[in-house]
C-alpha cells in the first residue's frame, strides 16, 4: 500500500491536488441552487481533533446551527462492532507469518511501547488493523501539544451527538461495517502486510509527515498539503475503494437529503478535495459551491 492510505487512517484526510481548489484556505462550504429550497454546508472533518475545534470557529458553528439536520459518514451501533470483530480477525493467517522477522520483532516493541501489548496478542488480527492501532496512537503522541487544546469527542461524533441533543434530523452516508468491509478487505493480506511494514519502518518521516499534514489542515493550507503528498515518502497505489466509490456512492444520496432539507454535512476533509472530491461532484451535478471563510 502507501502512505497516502496511512494518512486516510491516522486522519481520514487525503486532500488532492486540484487546480480550483488551491489557496482558498477553508473546509467549510455552501450549498446552493440547482432547485434547493435552502443552503445546506459540506465541512471537512479530521478525526483527531477533537469538538473544540469547530467550536472555536463561529462560521462553522452558524452553518451546523443553520442546519436542520446533519449528516456524518457512520455511525455507532453496537451490532456492527460485534460483526467489526469478527470482519477484522484472519483465520488462517498470523501476522508473524506475513512480515519479516526483522520488521515483526520491532512491530513488537512498538506495541510494548505503545499499548503494552505483544505482537502474539494482536496476531490474529489483520495487518490493517493494527495499522490503525499504530498510526492513531503514534499521531496523537507525536502531535500530543497541538491536540489539547482541541480536546473531546472527535468533531465527526461530536456533530450527530449534538445534533440529536438538538432535535435535528441525523444520517449516516454509510454502516460501520460498509467502512470495515472497505478498510479491511479492498486490499489483500499481502498487501495489508506491505504498509503495516512501511509504517513499522518509516515511522519517523511518517510522523514528521504527519504534523505538517495537522498544521496544514488545521490553517486549510492546501498548497502545503499539495507539496508534500507530491514528496511521498512511500509509493502510492490505488485510493478509489477509499475515496472515488465513496463519493460516488455518497452522490446517490446527498441530493435527495439536501432537497427534503437543509443539511450540515460533515465527512471527513480527503472526501471534499479533487477531480473525484465531493465539492467537483456537487458542481458538476449543478449545485453551487462557494466557499465560506474560516476563522484563523
Amino acid at each position: 500500500m502507501m502512505k497516502c492510505l496511512f494518512q486516510f487512517i491516522s486522519f481520514g484526510l487525503l486532500l488532492l491536488h486540484s487546480p480550483g481548489m488551491m489557496g482558498q484556505n477553508t473546509l467549510l462550504y455552501e450549498i446552493s441552487g440547482n432547485g434547493l429550497q435552502s443552503s445546506s454546508y459540506l465541512f471537512g472533518t479530521y478525526h483527531l481533533l477533537g469538538e473544540k475545534w469547530p467550536q472555536s470557529k463561529p462560521s462553522v458553528m452558524r452553518a451546523f446551527d443553520s442546519s436542520a439536520g446533519v449528516i456524518t459518514e457512520t455511525t455507532t451501533d453496537s451490532a456492527d462492532v460485534m460483526q467489526l470483530m469478527v470482519l477484522s480477525c484472519m483465520k488462517d493467517k498470523k501476522i508473524n507469518e506475513l512480515i519479516s522477522p526483522t520488521v515483526a520483532d520491532s512491530l513488537d516493541m512498538l506495541l510494548k511501547q505503545a499499548f503494552n501489548m505483544s505482537l502474539a496478542q494482536v496476531s490474529s488480527f489483520k495487518p490493517m488493523v493494527v495499522v490503525a492501532m499504530l498510526t492513531v496512537e503514534m499521531a496523537k503522541d507525536h502531535n500530543a501539544t497541538m491536540l489539547k487544546d482541541f480536546e473531546g469527542m472527535p468533531q465527526d461524533l461530536w456533530f450527530e451527538h449534538e445534533g440529536k441533543q438538538r432535535g435535528k434530523k441525523t444520517y449516516a452516508l454509510e454502516s460501520l461495517m460498509e467502512q470495515g468491509e472497505i478498510l479491511y478487505q479492498s486490499a489483500s493480506l499481502e498487501e495489508q502486510a506491505v504498509l503495516l511494514t512501511e509504517v513499522v519502518r518509516k515511522q519517523d518521516q511518517l510522523l514528521r509527515e504527519d504534523q505538517v499534514l495537522l498544521t496544514a489542515y488545521m490553517h486549510a493550507d492546501f498548497e502545503a498539503l499539495d507539496s508534500l503528498l507530491n514528496a511521498s515518502t512511500v509509493a502510492y497505489q490505488n485510493l478509489d475503494p477509499l475515496l472515488k466509490d465513496r463519493n460516488e456512492k455518497w452522490m446517490e444520496i446527498l441530493p435527495q437529503k439536501m432537497q427534503e432539507q437543509s443539511h450540515f454535512i460533515a465527512v471527513g476533509a480527503m472526501h471534499l478535495i479533487g477531480k473525484v472530491g465531493l465539492i467537483a461532484q456537487l458542481r458538476s451535478a449543478g449545485y453551487v459551491v462557494n466557499p465560506i471563510e474560516m476563522e484563523k
